[in-house]
């Protein structure tokens, strides 16, 4: 479908295509280096780490990018960055290799790159299923905090009929017809995700993400979730993680799912990541947790 946006709505897709994102991060930065195609991290001396997740990629002809870069490349030397990449663009479940373990493989390689790094408190990002990644990764990882974007779980909703019906509703065509197209784009290619790793794993072999949050050891990391107060599927999915110990769910004004441009160009994004990992940090270090 987005072959489809480029050719007959190419002002849309380009503008779709407009986000915080870099494909080939610059491993010759300060401290940087590449474990693989998949992994970069960067030395930044700090004591507070950023693993920044990429998502489906669907805003860039389905090339994964490094998300998050420029935002946090704007900061200096306040964090370390490790940017992970679903090359498979499988919600992680599948390795860059092809092979199906793709959960513990993304987990050894993160661990990998922590141990490059100074101790830190650990920050894990990401937007659509780059947001649902570290609830699926956390329970084998350091992760401190977690901070999601309009994450793509709980996933049977996601790849529902009844969330795709909800995305088709006409009223956003004609009022925001970039959010009514990037819904049907997000819910569509959820769903084909989905069914394919249905098909390549097997339905009882997909771990359920709040599960795998939930038995984090000795207790899951901090996690608040950024949700489109004005996207119908995004809502729904949000008003879903209601109640689950762990989980604050915080309203964007926004209609997309893709909301970073929006945060980004008010000004807002920098500054909210900033006190969301500072505070966390915080009370972190006042629960008594030393590094």
């Amino acid at each position: 479908m987005m072959l489809l946006i480029k050719k007959f709505f190419p002002g849309l897709a380009e503008n779709m295509a407009q986000d915080d994102e870099d494909p080939f991060p610059d491993s010759k930065e300060k401290g940087g280096s590449s474990l693989s195609e998949d992994i970069v991290w960067e030395d930044r001396g700090s004591n507070i780490t950023v693993i920044a997740f990429t998502g489906l990629a669907i805003r860039y002809g389905g090339m994964p990018q490094f998300e998050f870069k420029k935002i946090l490349s704007q900061e200096g030397d306040r964090y370390n960055h490790i940017f992970v990449r679903d090359v498979r663009r499988s919600v992680y479940f599948r390795s860059p290799q092809g092979g199906n373990n793709g959960l513990r493989y993304y987990q050894e390689r993160i661990k990998e790159a922590i141990s490059h790094l100074p101790p830190s408190f650990n920050v894990a990002i990401g937007i659509s299923s780059g947001g649902q990644a570290p609830f699926l990764l956390c329970n084998r990882l350091p992760i401190h905090q977690i901070l999601a974007f309009n994450p793509s779980f709980p996933t049977d909703l996601y790849a529902s009929e009844s969330l795709f019906r909800l995305a088709l509703r006409p009223e956003m065509l004609f009022s925001d017809h970039m959010s009514y197209v990037e819904s049907i784009l997000v819910v569509l290619s959820v769903r084909a995700v989905v069914k394919r790793l249905r098909r390549l794993l097997g339905r009882e072999n997909i771990p359920d993400e709040v599960q795998c949050f939930l038995g984090t050891r000795p207790q899951p990391p901090a996690a608040t979730i950024f949700y489109s107060r004005r996207n119908p599927p995004d809502f729904r999915q949000a008003m879903r993680l209601r109640g689950i110990p762990g989980i604050s769910l915080k309203p964007v004004n926004s209609a997309r799912h893709i909301c970073l441009k929006e945060l980004r160009d008010s000004g807002k994004l920098g500054p909210l990541l900033h006190q969301e990992i500072h505070e966390a940090h915080a009370a972190w270090l006042n629960a008594g947790n030393r590094l």
